[in-house]
């Protein structure tokens, strides 16, 4: 009972420092470009934001508890999660829905992701990305939210699940060193030299906040939105370092291991080459 909360304590405390980093890039704006907008006349009050907020970021990690406490791998897990709408396949926006474990809505969904749907958003992808670090090309720009992505919040929601089953790690690590050959390969096909690209793809995470990125002998990688604010006791950087062990394995035809962890307690990530 006791060690059930505390793992929930955790949940919450790692949702609550999701929020709270959020806002971080938000806070200024409040007084400034909110204040001047023209509200609603059911607008709520200003005091109202931070208790709803915070009861929402509250109930996110009691959620994730029950989904850990649950798991992801027991037979008995009688749910699963389908998409039924993806802007990447045209649709104006995405939709995701819980089903029953059989249903014939799952059924669908899953006869429906063919190897070649996969392909065609993954290429999709792809070329916006070289595109970009190759040729200075913009990216696609969200008409409402811009092209910044709060990358730090993203990472958060999908390391929760790799602390609880090991299939998703791998899952994970896997998907990170897929884009990684596939960025190595297309701007090396592209003309672009060893060293070269290695350093426009390092720009790109920085230009994405990703984290700040020191190459030398190692790889070390300060406030790394993958583990910022989690605290694990173990390297937790899955899918950076499948995308980093991707990239040189194409690139320079070497690998890297994760040596340090923010994470694990240490003052930043570190990856070593091998």
């Amino acid at each position: 009972m006791i060690k059930d909360i505390a793992i929930a304590l955790l949940f919450v405390i790692v949702c609550l420092s999701a929020g709270i980093l959020g806002s971080f890039s938000t806070a200024s704006n409040i007084p400034t470009w909110y204040a001047a907008i023209n509200k609603p006349s059911f607008n709520p009050p200003n005091y109202l934001f931070g208790p709803v907020w915070t009861f929402l970021y509250i109930s996110m990690g009691v959620a994730a508890f029950l989904v850990w406490k649950k798991g992801f791998e027991k037979k008995e897990r009688d749910w699963n999660m389908v998409e039924t709408k993806c802007v990447a396949m045209g649709d104006s926006y995405c939709e995701f829905k819980v089903t029953a474990w059989e249903t014939d809505e799952l059924k669908h969904f899953l006869e429906s992701v063919d190897s070649f749907v996969v392909e065609r958003v993954y290429e999709r992808l792809m070329d916006q990305l070289t595109g970009f670090i190759a040729q200075g090309k913009p990216l696609p720009e969200r008409p409402r939210l811009g092209n910044r992505v709060a990358f730090n919040q993203m990472f958060l929601i999908t390391s929760l699940p790799a602390l609880a089953s090991e299939r998703y790690r791998m899952a994970v690590r896997m998907g990170g060193a897929r884009a990684g050959k596939e960025v190595g390969k297309h701007l090396m096909e592209a003309g672009i030299g060893q060293d070269e690209v290695i350093k426009r793809v390092i720009d790109f995470m920085e230009y994405c906040k990703v984290g700040k990125i020191t190459l030398g002998e190692t790889i070390r990688m300060k406030e790394n939105c993958e583990s910022f604010g989690l605290e694990t006791g173990e390297l937790t950087c899955f899918f950076t370092t499948g995308f980093l062990n991707g990239l040189f394995s194409v690139v320079k035809n070497k690998h890297v291991r994760e040596i340090k962890c923010i994470a694990a307690g240490d003052p930043h990530c570190e990856w070593e080459i091998i």
